[in-house]
């Protein structure tokens, strides 16, 4: 099986891991001394897809860094987790509808 990213397994899922900034610092600059995607590609075992992906990147914004910020997660309803603790212990005969009323 192959993959255009690197993989990671987590929580019985494939979820992809962005590549290194080094490494894409390394593919532009195969290119740029003149070998071809494909050549690239067989390499550093990266997809064309994601060469020409970096090419482009590079030529819109000046550098092949990844986009950063976008992968935070959820948020978490709960702020004070130490108090919902208690407010659990306090009520564990109620039912969540009893519960969501308080």
């Amino acid at each position: 099986m192959t993959y255009s990213m690197s993989w990671i397994i987590l929580n019985e899922k494939l979820m992809a891991k962005a590549y290194s900034y080094d490494l894409r610092i390394r593919v532009i600059k195969s290119l740029t001394e003149g070998k071809t995607i494909k050549e690239t590609s067989e390499i550093y075992s990266i997809s064309r897809k994601t060469i020409i992906e970096w090419k482009e990147l590079k030529k819109q914004t000046g550098d092949v860094k990844a986009k950063s910020g976008y992968h935070t997660g959820h948020r978490r309803i709960i702020r004070d987790i130490e108090g919902f603790k208690k407010f659990i212990e306090l009520n564990f005969d109620k039912t969540t509808m009893e519960l969501a009323n308080n």
